[in-house]
């Protein structure tokens, strides 16, 4: 097999993203950068996945919102649907055997449950493709569903860099008394998850952190490990 010093020869979507950098350093892949023109060729990328030698692709390339504009509305679908079924297409035609992805608890749930937002709808959307090319091209698909990730250098617009942020001087936040709870998951565990799915058995895995802590919990946990308070009102059940 083509390798790069030992190693796995990848391709990655994302590598730019959080989860996706740590992933990057750790394996020196084939990038697949967003606004890059072969990305919506399958067959350009099927040809590019021979001519490097990829045996595996790790697509983490996503875009999250948690209430959408109407201008939102295409690049959701693009990156969260066209993106992956284009690399899902260029590896059934390369050949090439294993796809790791990643997901998001919002695309779970019972069916008949509506999907958090159009977020999760999109993630629901392309979860169901990604089924498809499993069973009819024989693709070994490797789902991480990862939950609250969380870590250094975190600049997303998530709770727990916001909670950070305000005890640096930020603006006090507001939490929901009745929010559910996170289940946080430190970055560095989901890269070396990353890594032990290219070798896993195909199907879909659920990586957490082992702990479940509603916002109100995780911001006594942070005022308790920084030992000062937290700037933050605790809004009551139901309330806006």
């Amino acid at each position: 097999m083509a390798t790069t010093n030992g190693r796995m020869r990848i391709a990655l979507s994302g590598g730019t993203g959080f989860l996706g950098a740590r992933v990057a350093a750790a394996h020196d892949p084939e990038r697949l950068d967003r606004g890059d023109p072969g990305l919506e060729d399958p067959l350009a990328l099927a040809e590019r996945f021979r001519a490097r030698g990829i045996e595996a692709v790790v697509h983490l390339a996503a875009v999250y919102t948690r209430h959408h504009t109407p201008a939102e509305v295409l690049p959701l679908v693009r990156a969260n649907v066209e993106l992956g079924t284009v690399i899902l297409e260029a590896c059934a035609l390369a050949g090439v055997p294993r796809l790791v992805l990643a997901d998001s608890p919002f695309a779970h749930g019972p069916p008949e449950q509506p999907a958090t937002g159009l977020y999760g709808a999109t993630r629901r959307a392309f979860a169901e493709v990604a089924r498809w090319y499993a069973r009819t091209k024989g693709l070994q698909v490797v789902t991480l569903v990862l939950h609250d990730l969380y870590g250094p250098g975190d600049t997303r617009q998530r709770l727990i860099p916001a909670l950070l942020r305000a005890r640096a001087g930020g603006e006090a936040l507001t939490l929901m008394a009745d929010a559910p709870p996170l289940e946080p998951l430190h970055v560095d565990d989901a890269a070396r998850a990353v890594t032990a799915a290219l070798t896993a058995p195909a199907g879909t895995w659920a990586v957490r952190g082992g702990e479940r802590l509603t916002p109100v919990e995780l911001c006594a946990r942070l005022e308790r490990v920084g030992g000062r308070p937290l700037p933050h009102r605790v809004a009551p059940d139901g309330a806006a």
